[in-house]
């Protein structure tokens, strides 16, 4: 018996039904994992920015300013005279200072003396962007007769020399020859010189061997270990000496060191009471600083 004309269009369009709910199906499907994929890479790229966050604060979080003992004269070290080391532009920078407060104080005009309660560094301008100034401790207020110590630290972004002013009080007690309360004496500002140098041109496929910008000895005077710590601008080799007074080379060590802040723990128990010299030099140049061994 042959279909009829309504049993034949019934077939087909269940057909095409099926057909139509198939394809809907398949739509969906793809938008659905369209959506996943897209919520899968924000996912991961929120990640990656978490992760580089996070090395980011690892990398500036591991240091911090510590006291040289070799600083004993009341005042903020080292002072301009002495200067501070200069930086690379997109490099981490790192210069530890030193803050020695006295116990009593005296002032000429007029003629009177006192007891020093505090000095409190109430400002640090000029830095180059990038760079900041922390205190330890965080209040920057320093107890009379103690140390403490300051950083600046930081990524340069910007380079030229930069016109530092850290400014300081003192906080004290006349006694003689009258008792006079606790106050503030006039605000003092030490004027620093930094400045900050421009790397392009220097780190490309060449990998020019770039000069060394920072080094410091802390502590120093030493008796036992003492820590190296020196700047440098690209991963290179560092050649690393120690020197007795006469010239004579006791120490010699090739360093692997990357760029930005590398340290070098080195253990001076072994050596006479003295002076020593501490050298590091790439191809380009070589840098120097006193070691002073003693105090056992």
């Amino acid at each position: 018996m042959a279909n009829s004309p309504a049993a034949t269009c019934n077939k087909h369009c269940l057909v095409s039904k099926i057909s139509h709910y198939t394809l809907s199906l398949k739509s969906s499907n793809l938008y659905l994992r369209r959506i996943i994929f897209k919520l899968m890479t924000k996912m991961k790229k929120n990640l990656l920015i978490t992760t580089l966050f996070a090395l980011a604060i690892s990398t500036y979080s591991y240091s911090q300013c510590t006291v040289d003992p070799q600083y004993t004269n009341a005042g903020i070290w080292p002072d301009p005279i002495e200067g501070i080391g200069s930086g690379m532009l997109g490099y981490p920078y790192l210069q530890n200072f030193t803050t020695v407060v006295p116990s009593d104080t005296s002032l000429t005009l007029p003629p009177v003396s006192g007891t020093v309660n505090s000095m409190t560094i109430t400002g640090v301008t000029g830095l180059p962007s990038g760079v900041t100034a922390v205190c330890i401790p965080s209040s920057c207020v320093y107890p009379g007769g103690t140390k403490g110590c300051m950083e600046f630290s930081g990524m340069p972004v910007a380079t030229g020399t930069f016109v530092v002013n850290v400014t300081y009080v003192v906080n004290a007690t006349m006694t003689d020859p009258i008792t006079v309360p606790a106050a503030d004496l006039p605000a003092q500002t030490i004027v620093y010189s930094l400045v900050i140098q421009d790397s392009a041109g220097f780190v490309g496929i060449t990998e020019e061997v770039l000069e060394i910008v920072q080094l410091e000895i802390l502590p120093n005077p030493s008796s036992e270990m003492t820590k190296i710590r020196y700047t440098s601008p690209t991963s290179q080799n560092v050649h690393f000496a120690l020197y007795n007074l006469i010239g004579e080379k006791l120490l010699v060590q090739e360093l692997d060191s990357s760029a930005g802040i590398n340290e070098l723990d080195l253990n001076v128990s072994e050596f006479k009471s003295g002076i020593y010299f501490v050298s590091l030099s790439t191809d380009n140049n070589t840098v120097t600083r006193k070691l002073v061994v003693g105090g056992r």
